[in-house]
């Protein structure tokens, strides 16, 4: 069967709202359009199709068939009837993926699977009685998030949220107005809320896994990089043994394999017996109160495809062995500018290919236009530069 990928940023956002009719904001909607193509960089280069709200530009079609040998089949949305030759692929399943795919892959458990109860499921399966302060507090009113915040700093987040989304960072102290309004209407909305101790983080990573038929099986570990707020940034792009070689300055390989197979254990008994699929765990490697590493081993479970999939993959497939990077994701405000960054980039870092693997500089993973305001592209450098450069430099 043919993959038909689908790119929907909402899940989360559509999978707490719960119907199938869920309209998402238009900045949303917005970037689900212009990231469409997105998901074609996940495929085998094989049998695969991606669903579009309208026809690309001809010329980046042309470009990356010439340069990497994309060719997917192209399905407008406005054209799209489910077929037997057509395996839906989207970014994440929702009941509204689900309604517009006219498919029967959504499953009411998948929406607590979903949550941050999952995570915080696992985070105790790993954790035992060896980090107990830091499994999150669920609280269901806003009188518990005050005293939860009232003596140190904390993150409050919605049960149902990603990338940076439905969080609230709070001082020690008393909650402002417009705070407490916050976490009234996400209480409101979803029931209830997680607080977590605010850790001094050095790092963003992730486990990456693949779950099918029964079984849990870890694919990779990605780095990333957030913005203050916890927004997603970027994704470093490169051989796996590097990103495996940055990790040693934070704790010893075996350590590192031992969490691997522990977060592998856990899924396979939280989630495995009823999803299949991709997911990632987010996790941070921290500074405690003494001042050494430790690593928070499960933030939060993604249910879905994600960038450091999306980055693993990518590397595999598209950059050359000897060469490093980043993959990114950009939002320009004003008409025109996009096109003027990608422009310059395109000039600063002009591409280099060969043999269908990046050596080095800028490419845009979607098409760019005047009226473009999401982009996704990587930039690669030559040699052997370490991880260290890389997120110093380029996040």
């Amino acid at each position: 069967m043919t993959a038909l990928y689908c790119f929907n940023p909402d899940c989360e956002m559509a999978v707490a709202n719960g119907s199938p009719y869920y309209t998402p904001p238009a900045n949303i909607q917005k970037m689900s359009d212009e990231l469409a193509y997105l998901p074609v960089w996940m495929g085998s280069g094989g049998k695969e199709a991606v669903l579009l709200p309208e026809l690309l530009d001809p010329d980046f079609l042309r470009t990356n068939r010439e340069l990497f040998g994309m060719d997917p089949q192209l399905v407008l949305w406005e054209a799209y009837q489910p077929n037997p030759v057509f395996r839906p692929v989207p970014w994440g399943w929702s009941p509204r993926m689900d309604h517009l795919l006219q498919s029967t892959c959504w499953k009411e458990q998948y929406r607590e699977l979903m949550s941050r109860l999952t995570a915080r499921a696992c985070l105790e399966r790993l954790s035992g009685e060896k980090l107990p302060k830091l499994l999150p507090e669920v609280c269901r009113t806003v009188e518990a998030v005050r005293q939860a915040a009232y003596r140190r700093a904390v993150v409050v987040k919605a049960p149902w949220s990603s990338s940076g989304k439905g969080i609230l960072h709070l001082g020690p102290g008393v909650l402002s107005e417009k705070e407490a309004e916050w976490v009234n209407g996400i209480l409101r909305r979803q029931g209830y809320v997680m607080v977590e101790r605010r850790l001094d983080k050095v790092c963003d990573l992730a486990g990456e896994f693949l779950l099918a038929d029964g079984m849990c099986c870890f694919v990779a570990w990605s780095l990333f990089a957030t913005g203050s707020r916890g927004e997603y940034q970027g994704n470093f792009l490169g051989k796996q043994s590097r990103i495996e070689a940055y990790l040693l300055r934070y704790a010893e390989a075996s350590v590192w394999e031992e969490l691997k197979q522990r977060v592998t254990d856990a899924l396979q008994v939280l989630i495995a017996p009823r999803y299949e699929g991709v997911l990632g765990v987010d996790m941070l490697v921290y500074k405690d109160d003494n001042g050494k590493y430790a690593i928070q081993p499960c933030v939060e479970i993604n249910l879905r495809y994600t960038m450091g999939y999306l980055a693993h993959h990518f590397s595999d497939r598209f950059v050359a062995e000897q060469s490093s990077g980043r993959l990114t994701l950009d939002f320009f405000a004003g008409k025109g500018e996009a096109l003027q960054h990608h422009l310059q980039q395109c000039r600063e870092f002009p591409l280099e290919v060969v043999s269908g693997k990046i050596v080095s500089g800028y490419h845009a993973l979607t098409p760019v236009g005047e009226t473009t305001g999401f982009t996704a592209s990587v930039r690669v450098s030559a040699g052997e530069g370490s991880v260290h450069d890389f997120k110093n430099q380029l996040f």
